[in-house]
C-alpha cells in the first residue's frame, strides 16, 4: 500500500494504492463501523471518535461505493445518538434541526467530492445508459463510474451469447477469468454470468431472506440492523463484497446481529405471585 495519494480515472485523489486495496481497506473499515454502531457499554466520546476516524479513513480511501454504502448506517446512528440528548417534548424540533444539519453537511460533502460523484449524476440523469451493447459505448462513456456500466454490459453480453442451458445455470464459477481482465463489480451480474438465472435467484433469496429476518426482529436495534443490511446491498451493487474475506466478515456480522435479535427470547416482565411478592420469569 502506498502512503501517497494517486489519481483515479476521474482525476480525483486517493490515498490507498490501487482499486483492489481501496475495496479491501474500505470494506474492513465498514466492518469496524458495524461493530462500533452496535457495541454497548462503550464510552460515548470514544465511540464517536472511533466512528469519526472510520468515516475519515473511508473518505480518504476514496472508494466511492463504500462512501455511498455507509452513509445510511452512519446517518441513523448519529441521529439516534443526537435525539437522545433531548427530552421527548423537544425531539420534534431536534429532528428538524438534525435534518437541516444533514442537508447542509451532505451538500458540503458533495461539493468537496464533486469530482468523484460527477459520473453518478450522468448515470442518474440518463445521460449514460447503464446496460447496453459494449460496442455502443464511446471512449468517454466507457470511463464513467470507473468503467462500471461498460464492465456490466460486457458481462451481460457474454451471458446472452450462451445457449439456453448456460443462460439458466451460467458459464461456471470463476469462468469470467477466462474472458475478462476485471471482475464484474456487481454481485448480481457476476452471479448471472457464472451461475445463470438460477444463481441470481439464489443470491436474491439469500439477501432477501436475511433482510426479512431483520424486519421481523423486535430488538431495539431493529432499524439499525435493517439499515446495515441495506448498506451491504448497496455495496454489492457496485462491487463484490461476498468475494473477499473482508466482505464475508462484514456480512457475517450483519447476519449474526439479525439472527441473534430475531431468535433471542425477550425477557418477560415481573409478575406478582399469590403472596404479593414479585418474581421473574425463567426467561429473564
Amino acid at each position: 500500500m502506498s502512503s501517497r495519494s494517486h489519481r483515479e480515472l476521474d482525476g480525483s485523489a486517493s490515498y490507498i494504492g490501487g482499486y483492489y486495496h481501496e475495496a479491501v481497506f474500505s470494506v474492513s473499515l465498514l466492518a469496524g463501523m458495524v461493530v462500533l454502531v452496535f457495541v454497548r457499554g462503550m464510552n460515548p466520546l470514544i465511540k464517536t471518535a472511533a466512528l469519526g476516524w472510520c468515516t475519515l479513513a473511508i473518505v480518504l480511501a476514496n472508494y466511492r461505493t463504500a462512501v455511498i454504502a455507509f452513509l445510511p448506517l452512519l446517518a441513523i446512528t448519529l441521529y439516534s445518538g443526537f435525539i437522545r440528548l433531548f427530552p421527548a417534548r423537544q425531539r420534534g424540533l431536534a429532528t428538524a434541526a438534525a435534518i437541516l444539519l444533514v442537508l447542509a453537511g451532505g451538500g458540503a460533502s458533495l461539493s468537496m467530492m464533486s469530482e468523484r460523484f460527477a459520473d453518478l449524476g450522468k448515470v442518474l440523469s440518463g445521460e449514460t445508459a447503464i446496460i447496453k451493447p459494449p460496442a455502443d459505448f464511446t471512449r468517454e462513456e466507457a470511463q464513467v463510474m470507473s468503467g462500471r456500466p461498460y464492465i456490466w454490459s460486457m458481462y451481460v453480453a457474454g451471458w446472452e451469447e450462451g445457449n439456453t442451458i448456460k443462460r439458466l445455470v451460467g458459464l461456471g464459477p470463476d469462468s469470467w477469468g477466462d474472458r475478462f481482465k476485471v471482475y464484474a463489480h456487481n454481485s448480481l451480474i457476476s452471479a448471472l454470468y457464472d451461475t445463470g438465472i438460477l444463481g441470481v435467484i439464489a443470491t436474491v433469496l439469500m439477501g432477501g431472506g436475511m433482510l426479512s429476518m431483520a424486519l421481523l426482529t423486535h430488538s431495539r436495534d431493529r432499524i439499525r440492523i435493517i439499515v446495515a443490511h441495506v448498506s451491504f446491498l448497496i455495496l454489492g451493487m457496485a462491487t463484490m463484497p461476498l468475494w473477499i474475506i473482508e466482505g464475508l466478515i462484514l456480512y457475517a456480522l450483519i447476519c449474526g446481529l439479525a439472527l441473534f435479535s430475531t431468535l433471542r427470547r425477550p425477557a418477560r416482565p415481573a409478575v406478582a405471585d399469590a403472596g404479593g411478592e414479585h418474581s421473574l420469569s425463567p426467561a429473564s
